[in-house]
């Protein structure tokens, strides 16, 4: 069985002005390419620019073999994140902007994405009233990052699997929030912790998941990596602890490469600080 499965709403161009180079990203992008290096076949839908950075997240995209066939491109600026990151590779951000990313799914996306086992987005996109419509056509894994429960109880109802991002919280907060995350309508919890790893619950069961050693160089990506060769491995119907630990090790991979995916292209900072590309690939 191949899975088929398709990021939603999310691209961003990924700007290490200190190191020189940007990196395609964004939640739903990648999620898309890990899905497809995990043996899915996968698409993205979403609106991205007419710049350079928007050649980037296009030609990158195609270059990995997941499919644009709903990629639409309008005048005006890619999404873009500045990103800092330490020697451990931990990573922080300075200006980020949304450009032309925003937008709401019309009936031929849809229609596009009923074609698709799971679709994947996330809050970042800001498609909260098209969820029920989606939830319709197709199975969705939503990522609410580190939302507050108050911003995901509405929306839970519509949503196969729920992601949040809790790296503060203790155990007993994390088994609440999956027992509550449940109790609103999501079928699959999975909470991320950062370095103490991720626990999943399929409603009957909870899995604790250890992280696996990495060597980091940088750490943007690490989550959607997991995220996505978990839901391929889960919805292939693989137990979930193997699908679980598959998963963290895969992610501490991803760890070991720059950007979301790698494909950077080198960048020109301006004395007004703008990041202009230049031509050369590296990655």
């Amino acid at each position: 069985m191949t899975v088929r499965l398709v990021g939603l709403g999310d691209n961003v161009v990924d700007r290490y002005v200190d190191l020189g180079f940007m990196y395609p990203g964004g939640n739903a992008v990648n999620v898309a390419v890990h899905a497809r290096r995990s043996g899915a076949e996968s698409a993205y839908v979403g609106v991205i620019g007419t710049d350079d950075e928007g050649d980037l997240v296009k030609s990158s995209l195609l270059s990995e073999g997941v499919k644009t066939d709903r990629v639409r491109r309008v005048d005006g600026e890619t999404a873009f994140a500045t990103v800092y990151t330490d020697e451990t590779g931990n990573r922080s951000f300075g200006l980020c902007l949304k450009g032309v990313s925003l937008f709401h799914p019309d009936s031929d996306d849809l229609d596009y994405l009923a074609g698709f086992d799971i679709v994947h987005l996330c809050e970042t996109i800001r498609m909260e009233e098209a969820l029920s419509a989606i939830a319709t056509r197709t199975a969705v894994s939503y990522d609410f990052s580190d939302r507050d429960n108050d911003y995901a109880a509405p929306l839970l109802s519509a949503i196969t699997v729920a992601t949040f991002s809790r790296s503060d919280s203790s155990t007993e907060e994390v088994e609440s929030q999956i027992a509550w995350a449940h109790a609103q309508g999501a079928r699959w919890v999975i909470v991320t912790r950062g370095a103490l790893g991720a626990v999943i619950s399929d409603g009957t069961r909870i899995h604790f998941q250890p992280a696996a050693p990495a060597q980091v160089v940088d750490t943007l990506g690490a989550g959607d990596s997991f995220i996505a060769r978990l839901l391929v491995r889960i919805w292939e119907g693989v137990d979930l602890p193997a699908a679980a630990d598959e998963a963290a090790r895969y992610s501490a991979e991803v760890c070991g490469m720059p950007g979301g995916f790698g494909h950077g292209r080198a960048l020109i900072v301006a004395s007004d600080n703008t990041a202009l590309a230049q031509s050369t690939n590296e990655g």
